[in-house]
């Protein structure tokens, strides 16, 4: 698997080519909710969701416990989260019979996940 992919939506290196774009600005980082626990630990003032890179992205997998998922989303940066989360936002059955389909995550790993995505962009 490749892994320096880019935001680069619509094209065959999005690992998430098949779920619609993100809509500009239809996703905030919550300002009042205390996400700093799961956030990376890259440095001292955290960059926006959008601007992980992978590797902030696998860290941010650990803190939420989900290990197992490091393998699935290696190449996945903090804008592909934005956009699942924007899916799951949209609507969160099909979102959830997406990555049990397309990732291969279990009942319980899909429920994680989903729950982590909305500490993460609570609103």
């Amino acid at each position: 698997m490749e892994r320096n992919v880019r935001c680069s939506y619509g094209t065959q290196n999005d690992p998430l080519n098949h779920l619609s774009p993100l809509p500009p600005g239809a996703i905030r980082a919550s300002q009042s909710g205390d996400t700093s626990s799961m956030a990376p630990a890259t440095s001292s003032t955290n960059p926006p969701v959008k601007d992980w890179t992978e590797d902030d992205v696998q860290q941010w997998l650990k803190n939420a416990k989900l290990e197992e998922l490091c393998d699935t989303l290696d190449s996945f940066e903090g804008c592909h989260l934005e956009k699942l989360y924007s899916e799951y936002c949209r609507d969160p059955k099909e979102f959830k019979d997406d990555m049990r389909c397309d990732y291969q995550m279990n009942a319980k790993t899909c429920l994680k996940f989903s729950v982590a995505l909305e500490k993460l962009f609570h609103k």
